[in-house]
């Protein structure tokens, strides 16, 4: 049942993550092209206005960022209609036990969002990196700065960090779902307790979580800060992440399972 339950939340979000993706995807050819022609004018090979390129290019990358937190507010708000609307008592009416339930839209919104943060990444890339490359590859500095990485030994720094950097990239993994099951945690509490107001209620719990998860964060950042080694911090880091994915885990589901009534 869970596989159910992941194949129709995948479905009913596939529409808006698609259109998400094409429009990243456009605003970062078109905001790639802009910084094309800015550096064509400051090579002075066209007359446009400087200022009015360099407006559209900046109004790119905020697009690019406002595009990508506006799915993931809609892939969120996909699993409070679906549970806390009219839509909900079709969704917790279904022969699925409410872990199978939980885990397929959780499941099927982390992929979602996983997606929509690559190609808002390359779309960002797009929009500043590959334009500044291709400059520098036309303006011969490129090798110069090539040259000075070359001479670096590369291999060996990446050797003698590579279990911090390993570490790290966990540490990012867990941090990111644990924001996102915080958030399902905070949506599914505040629809509770609220049931007046459940989509305020939501909204506000959803506030509240994040900004007692970022003092959180950077209390544990402070302690953390004077350790010769980044090794403890995001060894840290990542077992509390995993306890608080866990606990939040947890505490959705004996909010859907004991406390949540279908009206």
């Amino acid at each position: 049942m869970l596989r159910k339950v992941f194949k129709y939340d995948m479905k009913s979000l596939r529409n808006i993550v698609l259109t998400m993706l094409v429009v990243l995807l456009s605003l970062g050819l078109l905001g790639f092209g802009i910084r094309m022609l800015i550096y064509r004018m400051i090579s002075g090979e066209t007359n446009l206005s400087v200022l009015g390129l360099y407006g559209l290019w900046v109004l790119t990358i905020v697009g690019v960022v406002g595009i990508a937190a506006t799915a993931g507010i809609l892939i969120l708000y996909r699993y409070y209609k679906s549970v806390f609307t009219d839509e909900g008592y079709l969704t917790m009416t279904l022969p699925v036990g409410t872990h199978s339930l939980l885990l397929g839209k959780m499941f099927a919104a982390l992929l979602c969002a996983l997606a929509v943060g690559i190609v808002a990444i390359f779309a960002y890339a797009l929009t500043s990196v590959l334009p500044e490359v291709l400059f520098l590859i036309e303006q011969g500095t490129f090798e110069n700065i090539w040259d000075s990485f070359s001479d670096l030994d590369i291999i060996g720094i990446v050797g003698h960090d590579a279990p911090t950097l390993v570490l790290g990239i966990f540490d990012a993994l867990f941090s990111a779902v644990r924001e996102f099951v915080l958030i399902y945690a905070a949506i599914t509490l505040g629809a509770t307790l609220l049931k007046k107001a459940r989509l305020v209620g939501a909204v506000v719990f959803v506030f509240l979580a994040s900004f007692v998860n970022g003092i959180f964060s950077s209390l544990l950042s402070l302690l953390t800060v004077t350790t010769e080694s980044m090794v403890l911090t995001y060894t840290l880091n990542i077992f509390l992440s995993m306890a608080m994915i866990v606990l939040f885990y947890f505490l959705t589901y004996y909010l859907l399972h004991k406390r949540f009534n279908i009206e």
